[in-house]
């Protein structure tokens, strides 16, 4: 299964969180619209959300992430367990001109 959806990014400094919505294998998060508007400045799980990192603008990349081994899992979506766990945090999001936009996140909960 796969799930698409729009998530608008907060205006300003601050980073947007886009959690799971499914356990998901991959993600991929791209500005919607105009891909080559601005550029996306996101921080990834792997360092605990430290290092900024920037795409490049001018060729529209997007942010694509991939678990790790042949069923690695992402993420999971809130309450996926008995434990009422709260959902993974993917990634975190923001434009580097600071203007709210409004992002495609798209999950698949297949390997790939």
């Amino acid at each position: 299964m796969s799930k698409q959806r729009k998530v608008t990014v907060a205006a300003g400094a601050g980073f947007t969180d886009i959690p799971a919505t499914i356990p998901c294998h991959s993600v991929q998060v791209w500005p919607d619209g105009d891909r080559n508007v601005a550029a996306l400045e996101y921080k990834v799980v792997d360092d605990n959300f430290t290092a900024t990192f920037t795409t490049d603008a001018s060729i529209g990349d997007i942010l694509q992430f991939v678990g790790h081994g042949s069923h690695g899992l992402l993420g999971f979506p809130a309450a996926f367990s008995a434990s009422l766990q709260i959902a993974t945090i993917l990634t975190k999001v923001r434009f580097a001109d600071g203007i709210s936009r409004d992002v495609i996140v798209y999950e698949d909960e297949n390997p790939l």
